[in-house]
């Protein structure tokens, strides 16, 4: 049982109803033991500690009830932080309000990647919009070459 798409399903449901998505699930074996490791945040982020601690009780519940990794395995819980690279809308969604830096390329205006500072202000499926001193930025989530949340 270290499929991680197949327990991404299991995790999800028994966190479901935490209100909690479910951002990466990893399996690496350690001298004859699995270790688990799960990445989650709320749809908005900003998970807490006692939140990661309840997770992993649920989680830790299910697969001793279930009888997967036979008990053997250790498992940890925590949140993708600041430094999870911004891809999809779910992950920008995440960061909405806070300052992001972003390189980005249109083929159409020039081939050179160009960088926008700003704060996010909206995602939708098919890219962000950022605001700064210069207006708004509407970026294409196919030009987005990388996104970084400033710090």
């Amino acid at each position: 049982m270290d499929n991680p798409d197949h327990l991404r399903g299991i995790f999800e449901a028994v966190v479901g109803p935490l209100g909690v998505e479910i951002f990466s699930v990893t399996v690496k074996p350690y001298q004859g033991t699995a270790h688990i490791e799960l990445l989650a945040d709320l749809p908005g982020g900003g998970i807490s500690l006692d939140q990661c601690a309840q997770i992993n009780r649920d989680v830790r519940r299910h697969l001793e009830s279930e009888g997967l990794f036979g008990g053997d395995y250790t498992l940890s819980v925590s949140s993708p932080g600041l430094d999870w690279p911004l891809k999809s809308a779910r992950d920008f969604r995440r960061v909405i309000g806070q300052t992001l830096e972003v390189f980005h390329q249109d083929p159409l205006e020039d081939d050179s990647a160009q960088r926008v500072v700003g704060v996010l202000a909206g995602v939708d499926e098919q890219g962000v919009r950022l605001e700064n001193a210069d207006g708004d930025h509407k970026l294409v989530f196919e030009h987005i070459q990388k996104a970084v949340v400033m710090i």
